[in-house]
């Protein structure tokens, strides 16, 4: 009888060894800033990619490159953005902005969090310049007309999550995943609206 016990666990613990955690999404939306306009290139331009990892002296920026000064890929990370009507599904790195020259917040949001995580992560990005959360992004909620980014957003979200196995082929359906959070960076165009100013709250 103990025999058939300790087997029993041994087997349970191979089980759960070989359950993966849940795949962790981060959802992230906004207009031109979520879009990304930070400069890659320029070692010697301050505030640029390469500027900061080379000028790093506190190790604050040491995600962006490996021990041979090349800018990494986070392996543990993934993307999936829609940019001019190509759907980019790779590993995160310094190419997602609104040009593959270009950055946006994914790029230090994606290493934090998987940082403090320490697990898979994936980041669904749907980002449009010049959006309006009155209009363009209005929710259902909001009453009168539904924005069409609106609609683009959520078809992006599921295009992503309906199909984890297809884009992503270390995915496995087993896992499962968990939408961890929404990373929302937007507000100009309503900004310089006073009806979108006032009512921006409740559209939210």
């Amino acid at each position: 009888m103990k025999s058939l016990s300790l087997l029993s666990l041994l087997v349970l613990a191979q089980t759960v060894g070989l359950c993966a955690a849940p795949l962790k999404v981060y959802l992230l939306a906004g207009q031109s800033n979520m879009v990304g306009q930070g400069v890659v290139e320029g070692e010697e331009t301050p505030g640029t990619v390469k500027y900061c990892a080379a000028n790093d002296k506190s190790g604050k920026y040491d995600f962006l490159t490996d021990k041979r000064g090349k800018l990494t890929e986070q392996d543990d990370v993934w993307i999936y953005y829609e940019r001019d009507g190509d759907v980019l599904t790779e590993k995160l790195s310094a190419r997602f902005g609104r040009t593959d020259d270009l950055v946006g917040p994914e790029l230090g949001f994606g290493a934090q969090i998987q940082k403090q995580e320490g697990e898979q992560i994936l980041l669904v990005k749907a980002a449009w310049g010049g959006k309006s959360l009155g209009k363009d992004f209005r929710p259902p909620s909001a009453g009168g007309e539904t924005g069409f980014y609106y609609n683009e957003l959520l078809r992006c979200f599921h295009d992503a999550l309906d199909n984890l196995d297809k884009h992503f082929p270390k995915y496995k359906k087993t896992q499962g995943y968990e939408i961890a959070g929404l990373f929302w960076h937007q507000g100009w165009n309503d900004r310089v609206n006073r009806k979108f100013t006032a009512e921006y709250t409740s559209n939210l």
